[in-house]
Order: C-alpha cells, then structure tokens, then sequence
C-alpha cells in the first residue's frame, strides 16, 4: 500500500510541475503580447502573415528578438522564462553549424530539456532563416552587450 501511495505522490508531483511550466509558458505569452501592444500601434495580432515586413524593412538583431516576443522569455542578462541571451551566448561560445541550426530549429519548433523544466515554445511566426540570423545575432553580440 506504501508503494501505490507513492506512486500516486510522484504521478501528481510531475502533473504538477507540468501544469507549473505551462503556466509559465502562458504568463510569458501574455508579458510578450502586452510588451509588442505597447511597441506597435496596430497592436498584437492584428498584423497578417501577408502583412509581414519585406527584406529592406525586416529588423536585424535586438529589434527583431524585440518584434518577435523573444524579450517576453529571455533578458539580456536577465534569466525570466528562459535562459539569458548571455547564458546562451557563453554556452554556445564553439557551436559548430549543427548546434547552431539545432538552435534555430528550436527557436521554430520548440523544445525542453537544455535549461530545466520550462519548455520553450514554438514560435511558428519566425521564419527559420530568421531564427538563424536571431542565432547568430545573440552569438556574437550578447556578450559585448
């Protein structure tokens, strides 16, 4: 019977940390909406894909990890969601072209496990070149910053 209890203790343990991360998340999403409310005058979620900015008028660099909510999860030195630019800067310092399109892929599609519970979301609104370019921005840049 002490065994079953047990069981039953770990099985609502992980539930719980599950539904903590996915609070998280969510938080997150809405500190990330409130803050491109506040910086674009159309608001969040009224632009269309279609709407989506040209190559001459795609920003580069803080300003696209601004527009894209990157800056709802991750400081520049600061830890909130997830990981600093910083931290992940230091960690990838040698990345080879492998780690650094396994990181743009994550920037798409998401994932968990590097940097603890939290998962990071999917961001299917960033191109992956665009996530590559975020990539190698926050590689060179976050540490001069």
């Amino acid at each position: 019977m002490v065994r079953k209890l047990t069981g039953e203790k770990q099985m609502w343990q992980q539930r719980f940390s599950t539904c903590k991360a996915i609070i998280l998340v969510a938080l997150g999403l809405l500190y990330a909406e409130a803050s491109l409310a506040q910086t674009s005058p159309e608001g969040v979620g009224q632009k269309r894909l279609a709407d989506r900015p040209t190559a001459e008028e795609k920003p580069v660099g803080a300003q696209f990890l601004v527009k894209a909510g990157c800056v709802a999860c991750h400081g520049m030195d600061e830890v909130r969601i997830g990981p600093s630019y910083r931290s992940i800067a230091e960690q990838y310092t040698d990345a080879d072209a492998d780690t650094l399109e396994w990181l743009a892929q994550k920037i798409v599609f998401g994932g968990v496990g590097k940097w603890g519970v939290v998962p990071m979301v999917a961001n299917p609104h960033v191109q992956i070149e665009e996530a590559r370019e975020s990539i190698s921005w926050i590689l060179k840049n976050a540490k001069e910053q």
